[in-house]
């Protein structure tokens, strides 16, 4: 059974620049993970484990799940914005 809420639709637009935001982020954390293999593990896995989120999250848009797609997108995106420098 799929969490649904009853919110309005999201236009195909939104909702394909949230795909695209939340994959780049992910992508862009996941080098940052190969970067940081050999230097500090424990911030390779943590920035994996943001690579993985992140798919399920786009994964959760693209499925239409209001919860559990967009919820932790913009959890992420929040958290993201919380270590901008």
């Amino acid at each position: 059974m799929q969490e649904r809420l009853d919110l309005p639709k999201h236009s195909i637009l939104v909702k394909w620049i949230g795909i695209i935001i939340t994959l780049a982020l992910g992508v862009i954390h996941l080098v940052l993970a190969r970067q940081e293999l050999y230097e500090a593990s424990y911030a390779s896995v943590m920035l994996a484990g943001y690579f993985a989120a992140s798919m399920v999250s786009a994964i959760g848009i693209y499925r239409d799940a209001e919860v559990w797609g967009w919820v932790l997108g913009f959890l992420l995106a929040a958290h993201n914005l919380g270590h901008a420098k």
